[in-house]
């Protein structure tokens, strides 16, 4: 049976920040959805974490950063076999940064998660201060 982790790209580049990635990185599928440029202001930014850009311009694309990030994270985590994909599916306007805020400042939420996510953060006061 495979296991699939979906994740963003500002998730994919901080990977390597979170404890023991070399275990997720051995035990599931990555796959990494990046948003549509026009939603997320990434088209072309600066490069981050494992992305960084040597010499004059850091501007890059989002797809630019999913492959540096996952060369990276293959790199670094040979020994854990890593299966690092680029999810193709449409772009959606959706980031957990947001829904977390929204969440902490008491939002409706309706229009962002499922009634059921939202029941959840609600019932369990998640990401309240």
């Amino acid at each position: 049976m495979d296991f699939y982790f979906i994740l963003g790209l500002d998730s994919l580049e901080a990977l390597r920040s979170w404890y023991r990635p070399d275990l997720l990185l051995s035990r599931a599928v990555i796959l990494c959805a990046l948003r549509a440029p026009e939603v997320s202001g990434n088209e072309k930014r600066s490069a981050g974490h494992c992305g960084e850009v040597e010499g004059g311009s850091n501007d890059v694309t989002d797809e630019d950063r999913f492959h540096r990030a996952a060369a990276y994270l293959l790199d670094r985590y040979s020994e854990a076999s890593p299966d690092i994909r680029r999810l193709h599916c449409p772009r959606v306007d959706m980031s957990s940064t947001r829904i977390r805020r929204m969440a902490a400042a008491g939002e409706d939420l309706s229009r962002e998660v499922t009634p059921a996510v939202s029941s959840f953060i609600e019932a369990h006061g998640l990401y309240r201060n």
